[in-house]
């Protein structure tokens, strides 16, 4: 009777047609959040694997650094990680929940995770934490025993069709099926003629040796866990110049008890063929070549390591699939850190200081940011101005309604009797998503600032905002589009003017590029940014004007405002808004010891910060009050 493991084995051709057949968008829309940043990519076990290869794909595709790192890293650290994806078949793992708990308090951001079960413990972790992105792509062929077999290829192509996706590349380069990647990526014909070759090898040999190119790292990386997790025998491995580097003296001592595969990508063909043939002739080789492109050379490894360890396996009498956790095993699994809690205030506080760039043990800081929630939560606010895009609706759903949380509570707080004013840079596009959303008697209490503040109307003005547009050939416009930081793609009206970035350029790096081509034109004009896209404020205007509007068109008094948005550091497109004792922003702040402090739980931003700051604003006859607390929970 066949092993368990060789059962999965004879599912691997339908796990990669699977994941040759899913559709890929979502997926490939969170590479494209990734791509400007460097990230870790975060996995344990077998997942680590998926990890090393999500990383140097990401190295190689979006010309960012990246690495692969275990939770315990993760859980470790103690300033934000930065970009960070987890990785996880059944999304149960405790230790991939526990560090992505970790990132999310500590906000890394981008922040994301790749399950392949549905229902799992990490998606309700995602689900806390709304400002994360979690793709699951559940597939029965999919689903492993203890080694990691149909989940890694699956993983594997899923990453690389997204990534090309995301980068606009062809999947023209990815075999159809397991034969045919076999066939054309690797030196064998046919997957049977890998299990022949791994025999040939191992025969009689006790150690085995695995060397490799670059290309080729998570191959590398995958064989040793499997050797290590299943006890197949002992194994080590060296990159093709770190093998150069003293190991010659295990060769000259144990080389009739070694074997040595060779994982040559076709980059390092040369290196590989010279290093090989000076070993001592008593040492077993075995040269596996790669070509075509990396990653599919790198898919083909992942599938070799796979065989190649089947084939260890029969000769050790193990079924990696199933070769029995031992009582101490289990409980070595289930193994908790128990740092212990810190209380719920300092996490908060800790997360809006380093929001604030400050050291969290600053004490100067440390008063500011109580200053701050008393300076909020003692205000009586005259009218309350909020962004739209990345404030009342996530960027990642822009062309969506408001979310139905925030309607019901922007719907409460304008018929409780507040003046309110939503600032955007957008145009008619914000305005009939608040007329989708708001009823319509509520129309009349709310003045939106069109095109960052430049145009201004009630909602209930359903005029198209825009103005007349600016000729195509004008000079500016057209050098915009062409400069190779941007998109291409330029609106333009009367008072503004609207690009984005090329793919893996940051927005800040754009907008610094817009500022200085708009000024080589003579155009002296604020540069701003959202969460897609630059504005040129061609007409001088800024979200900060709404607020003197509001005061005319409500008869409000000199009091305060309260102000809520996501982009509170320059150049955001809500920094002017936000430079205020009573501005709260969800997403990025300034360094102002006093001005556009993030108030939110730790974890807590974009829309969820938003609903948190919404929910505990309430409207008297007497004007508007906020309740923050600093041990709230996200």
């Amino acid at each position: 009777m066949a092993s368990h493991y060789q059962r999965e084995l004879g599912k691997l051709d339908s796990a990669y047609r699977a994941a040759m057949a899913m559709d890929v968008s979502r997926l490939a829309a969170s590479v494209e959040r990734w791509a400007a940043q460097p990230m870790l990519m975060v996995g344990s076990g077998g997942s680590f694997s998926v990890a090393k290869f999500a990383a140097d794909l990401h190295e190689r595709v979006a010309g960012q650094l990246a690495r692969a790192a275990t939770p315990l890293e993760i859980m470790s650290k103690e300033g934000p990680a930065g970009g960070l994806v987890c990785f996880s078949a059944s999304g149960r793992n405790q230790d991939i929940v526990a560090a992505f708990r970790a990132a999310a308090t500590r906000e890394s951001e981008p922040l994301g995770a790749l399950v392949l079960r549905e229902g799992s413990a990490l998606e309700a972790m995602v689900r806390r934490f709304r400002y994360a992105d979690m793709v699951c792509m559940a597939h029965p062929s999919f689903r492993d025993g203890f080694l990691a077999v149909g989940s890694l290829i699956g993983s594997a192509v899923l990453l690389a069709r997204s990534y090309r996706a995301a980068y606009g590349r062809s999947e023209r380069e990815l075999p159809r099926d397991v034969s045919a990647l076999v066939e054309g990526a690797t030196s064998f014909a046919d997957v049977e003629a890998i299990v022949a070759a791994t025999d040939r090898l191992i025969a009689g040999r006790e150690y085995l040796s695995v060397i490799y190119g670059p290309v080729l790292a998570a191959a590398a990386v995958d064989l040793e866990s499997r050797f290590v997790e299943a006890s197949l025998g002992a194994m080590h491995v060296a990159d093709l110049r770190s093998f150069g580097h003293g190991r010659h003296f295990w060769m000259a001592r144990r080389g009739r008890e070694t074997a040595v595969a060779a994982l040559i990508p076709e980059q390092e063909d040369d290196l590989a063929t010279r290093t090989i043939s000076l070993l001592p002739n008593e040492v077993a080789r075995l040269l596996i070549r790669f070509r075509g492109a990396e990653d599919v050379q790198g898919i083909a490894g992942l599938v070799v390591a796979v065989v190649v360890a089947s084939r260890v396996a029969r000769v050790a009498h193990v079924d990696p699939g199933r070769p029995g956790v031992p009582p101490f095993g289990r409980k070595l699994y289930r193994l908790k850190r128990n740092q212990g809690r810190p209380a719920q205030g300092l996490v908060n506080r800790d997360a809006a200081l380093r929001r604030k760039r400050a050291p969290v043990s600053d004490g100067r800081w440390i008063e500011h940011y109580e200053r701050a929630f008393e300076t909020v939560n003692a205000a009586r606010y005259e009218g309350l101005v909020v962004d739209y895009d990345g404030t009342l609706c996530d960027t990642r759903d822009r062309r969506g309604n408001l979310p139905s949380d925030i309607a019901e509570e922007l719907t409460r707080i304008a018929e409780e009797g507040a003046a309110v004013g939503v600032a955007t840079g957008r145009g008619a596009s914000a305005g009939a998503g608040l007329r989708a959303t708001l009823p319509g008697r509520l129309h009349d209490r709310v003045l939106v600032g069109y095109y960052n503040g430049a145009v201004i109307r009630s909602l209930e003005d359903e005029e198209d905002p825009a103005l007349a547009s600016v000729a195509n050939e004008d000079a500016l416009l057209a050098a915009l589009a062409k400069n190779p930081m941007l998109s291409g793609r330029v609106r333009s009206n009367g008072v503004q003017i609207s690009t984005s970035v090329a793919r893996g350029v940051r927005l800040a790096a754009g907008a610094e590029e817009v500022a200085l081509v708009t000024r080589a034109y003579g155009v002296e004009a604020d540069v701003v940014v959202s969460g897609h896209s630059i504005d040129v404020c061609t007409g001088g205007q800024s979200k900060e004007d709404l607020v003197d509007a509001m005061r005319e068109r409500f008869g409000l008094g000199a009091g305060p405002i309260l102000r809520i948005g996501d982009r509170g550091r320059a150049p955001g497109n809500d920094w002017r808004l936000l430079d205020s004792a009573h501005g709260l922003s969800v997403d990025q702040v300034s360094r102002h010891p006093v001005h556009c402090w993030s108030l939110a739980p730790a974890g807590a931003k974009g829309t969820q910060a938003t609903i948190h700051y919404l929910r505990r604003l309430r409207w008297t006859r007497s004007g508007g009050r906020i309740r923050l607390s600093p041990a709230a929970r996200a």
